[in-house]
């Protein structure tokens, strides 16, 4: 069986992005997928929030894409996962065979178009394969064992040479990628995201928000500790091990601002963390009158609340 694919050039456009950044810790990951990932958030962030169109973006980013997928889904769940997770038009699969060309991975090139080639073979099996997804299914039977013997076939191939590292590789070589130092790269996504003259009006016709690409990062930055551990290192300046564990969490709102609230105990004694966003704060509960529940007592201290650079 052989299949003719059309050369995708994945070919940039005068109005396009000529450059994306990359934080240079995820550059320099010995990981390739933690430089892939990279690259996918790229991607992702500049649809999302820059509101461009599929061939306004660099080719990189569309063979990351496709290389990254491909990989992922075959390995968790082989061909028939990728196939129904993925979609199977005539286009997906001819940017993913110039993908894998244009990287060199030749091996898995052949690999794929033999298993396209299969699948395209008779619309009955590809039926069965889009239903069954990688499971056996009732009524379209057990999962084609020739897709399984490729599928070991990719595993051993990608244990021979890996494709995630021929594909981070050749992403460093473009000249489309680039890094950029940690703290600049929000900065250089922003102006990116702000260049598109088109955003505006895209997102008011999709009828999506025009959301503010630092704004959400800066909020969804990671703090420098977790909830507990502020609250540890107050009642650590008391001599206090606080328990890893509350009694209870819950959400509460205090003068004005939602808060996290967390009840601790420790032998006989009450202690309740109040979270914030910028700041935990640790007070000691005490008994109410007649033994009735418990009240605030003594404030142990405050902490800041510190988030991580991103």
């Amino acid at each position: 069986m052989s299949q003719t694919f059309s050369s995708v050039p994945f070919k940039t456009f005068e109005t396009c992005i000529r450059t994306v950044p990359i934080r240079l810790r995820d550059y320099n990951a010995a990981d390739p997928h933690v430089f892939s990932r990279a690259v996918s958030r790229v991607r992702n962030d500049l649809v999302v929030y820059g509101a461009y169109a599929y061939k306004e973006l660099p080719g990189p980013l569309h063979v990351n894409h496709h290389i990254w997928q491909y990989a992922g889904q075959i390995t968790s769940g082989g061909h028939e996962q990728f196939v129904a997770n993925c979609g199977w038009s005539r286009n997906r699969q001819d940017e993913l065979d110039t993908a894998l060309g244009a990287i060199g991975a030749t091996a898995h090139q052949q690999l794929f178009r033999e298993v396209a080639a299969y699948i395209n073979s008779s619309d009955a099996i590809l039926a069965d394969v889009m239903a069954r997804g990688g499971f056996d299914h009732p009524e379209h039977g057990c999962v084609d064992p020739w897709l399984i013997n490729k599928d070991n076939a990719f595993r051993e191939l990608i244990r021979d040479q890996d494709l995630m590292a021929l594909l981070c590789a050749w992403l460093k070589q473009h000249p489309a990628i680039q890094p950029v130092h940690d703290l600049q790269w929000k900065f250089s996504m922003s102006d990116l995201i702000e260049d598109n003259p088109l955003r505006e009006a895209r997102l008011a016709k999709s009828g999506q928000a025009n959301r503010s690409f630092l704004k959400e990062l800066t909020d969804n930055a990671p703090m420098k500790m977790t909830r507990h551990e502020y609250a540890a290192s107050i009642a650590k300046r008391h001599g206090i091990e606080l328990p890893r564990l509350a009694q209870g969490i819950w959400k509460d709102v205090i003068n004005g601002e939602e808060c996290l609230v967390a009840h601790y105990v420790k032998g006989k004694e009450d202690f309740v963390a109040i979270y914030s966003r910028s700041a935990a704060g640790l007070y000691q509960l005490r008994k109410k009158l007649f033994g009735q529940g418990l009240t605030m007592g003594r404030k142990l201290g405050i902490a800041r609340i510190e988030y991580k650079e991103v």
